[in-house]
């Protein structure tokens, strides 16, 4: 199980400066590491049998290493100098566009590159592409050793031609840190890009083996120890964090054996119109199987008819037109309340229901209950920038990409829902500008983030990956469900975590971590297709009580 926080750092010229600055560690002895552990991996490749079905290749134990002008390069060559020395005579190519004079080491990638010198070695120098192509056809893996994580523009020739005669090839890849081509924060693909059968990395995983393109190419990926020392990775500054299953068992607000309905905490779900009712059944059925100790339906008297509401949620039935600051206020003193949902399925009367909400909250002195404004409260919100100076410290944002481009509506560069796609984290940090920092906004791409407020994004982490889920989520009410998760684990965390940012950091991240997780149960026991929201719920709980097991 990953540590509670998992830091993701792309910047790998300057880690390992630090660590040879800091800790006196050669910058040779990190390389030969790093090729020492590609070895590892390319013998697990070797005898993966699913793999190697290929393989009358195998036979020949024949390995192809593509590489770079730099470090990454240099990896491939000390990757080289090992195979030579443990596989039958011939059985390593190396290819590059363009050899060094031996003399010359004035680089770790020479200097290994010159240690090759009198090994044997088939070299191939700038190779037609109908020589590389009779080369990988008689490979049995071809290691991807050509850009590592600091590239930053287009693959150009060669190399564009070198990756796209790979990705045709029937050939296992292995890359080495991020397949070549892919930026190694945003994920996105640069230019033309190697699809991976499996990629190993060293110290830490990056952002970009997650997000974008990256999460579909990289295959399996490996998280290589060589010998960075612990403190250094979880000090060293990067915004990213990976969220894992090991953070969400160790923030759970498990019950207590004192706990009643009361400490459990109260949320209400605002939501839902006649032409949305299942969003609030969606939300509120989340809302009460994430564990909140009451739950209460506050929805139109159009919706009523149109929804079945388990006997354990509470109700209450509201004109959309007619509500006030004084509707909130009288609805609160009946029984107090931890948490708010609001948004889902509201449509057209989003703008009232959210402004006669946040006015009610703006009046409150203490037990200020924390919001999550979903769906159409966001659209509300972005009609509206008035409203910024009126959203409470630690509101939830949970924005899909289009929301999200309408939050940043009038900004450079965040015209469409593809501009928040291809940078989400730029586009949560541009949210907490202009609509204030003290929110925690969560960007519902394919891979979700979670961006904390700036109070305590410093210490923890500002950036949150989540690291499991899949197109089971692609769902229409999938978001509803995860804004009653956020409600129910935000309303039970009230008597936990005092401070609101902190509560809502953490109420965010659970629910996101659940959410995915609950996607991958449910592949395991059947396909990704066809997979509606009402089967998210049904499935928290066998979920959950798997990450208990294996923790």
């Amino acid at each position: 199980m990953m540590d509670c926080f998992s830091p993701l750092i792309a910047d790998t010229a300057g880690l390992d400066a630090a660590a040879i600055r800091e800790y006196g560690i050669p910058s040779l002895t990190l390389m030969e590491r790093a090729g020492e552990a590609l070895v590892a991996c390319v013998h697990k490749v070797l005898t993966h049998k699913a793999l190697m079905k290929c393989c009358a290749k195998l036979s020949q134990h024949r390995i192809l290493v593509l590489c770079g002008p730099g470090n990454n390069g240099g990896d491939g060559f000390v990757l080289a100098r090992l195979l030579c020395q443990q596989l039958p005579q011939s059985a390593v190519t190396v290819c590059v566009a363009q050899r060094r004079d031996p003399m010359d080491a004035s680089s770790d990638a020479a200097t290994n590159e010159a240690r090759l010198k009198d090994l044997p070695i088939q070299w191939l120098e700038n190779p037609s592409i109908e020589a590389l192509n009779l080369v990988i056809s008689q490979a049995c893996l071809v290691v991807d050793a050509l850009f590592g994580v600091g590239l930053s523009r287009v693959p150009r020739a060669p190399y564009k031609h070198w990756i796209e005669a790979v990705n045709v090839c029937n050939t296992p890849v292995l890359s080495v840190d991020i397949p070549s081509g892919i930026d190694a924060i945003t994920g996105n693909a640069l230019g033309a890009f190697v699809q991976a059968t499996c990629t190993v990395t060293f110290g830490t995983a990056k952002p970009g083996h997650w997000l974008g393109q990256g999460k579909q190419v990289c295959g399996q990926l490996t998280v290589a120890d060589i010998g960075f020392p612990s403190e250094l990775l979880a000090t060293y500054p990067t915004p990213y964090q990976l969220l894992t299953e090991a953070f969400a068992m160790a923030h759970w607000p498990w019950p207590k054996s004192t706990d009643y309905k009361v400490t459990r905490g109260h949320c209400w779900v605002i939501a839902g119109s006649e032409a949305m009712p299942g969003a609030a059944q969606l939300a509120t059925e989340a809302c009460l199987a994430g564990g909140a100790g009451l739950t209460t339906l506050i929805t139109d008297e159009t919706v009523w008819p149109q929804v079945i509401i388990p006997p354990d949620c509470l109700r209450q039935q509201l004109r959309w037109a007619e509500v006030t600051a004084g509707t909130w206020s009288k609805a609160a003193k009946q029984r107090s309340v931890q948490a708010i949902v609001v948004g889902p399925g509201l449509g057209s009367a989003a703008h009232i229901v959210l402004t006669s909400l946040l006015e009610w909250h703006k009046g409150l002195n203490t037990q200020k209950p924390l919001l999550i404004l979903d769906a159409d409260a966001l659209n509300a919100l972005a009609s509206d920038t008035t409203l910024s100076s009126m959203i409470p410290d630690g509101t939830i944002l949970t924005p899909h990409p289009g929301e999200a481009a309408r939050l940043l509506a009038g900004i450079a560069g965040w015209e469409s829902s593809q501009s928040v796609i291809d940078d989400a984290y730029g586009a949560a940090k541009a949210i907490q500008a202009r609509w204030g920092g003290h929110l925690t906004v969560v960007i519902k791409t394919a891979t979700p983030i979670v961006v904390l407020p700036n109070c305590i994004g410093e210490t923890q982490g500002h950036c949150w990956i989540s690291c499991v889920g899949n197109a089971a989520l692609a769902r229409a009410g999938s978001g509803d469900v995860l804004a009653g998760l956020m409600g129910s684990l935000a309303a039970q965390l009230a008597t936990r975590v005092e401070h609101y940012a902190e509560r809502s950091a953490i109420a965010a991240r659970l629910a996101v971590w659940w959410h995915g997780a609950t996607a991958e149960h449910l592949s395991e026991e059947r396909t990704l297709v066809g997979v509606p929201a009402s089967t998210l719920i049904t499935g928290l709980h066998a979920a959950l009580k798997k990450a208990m097991e294996i923790s």
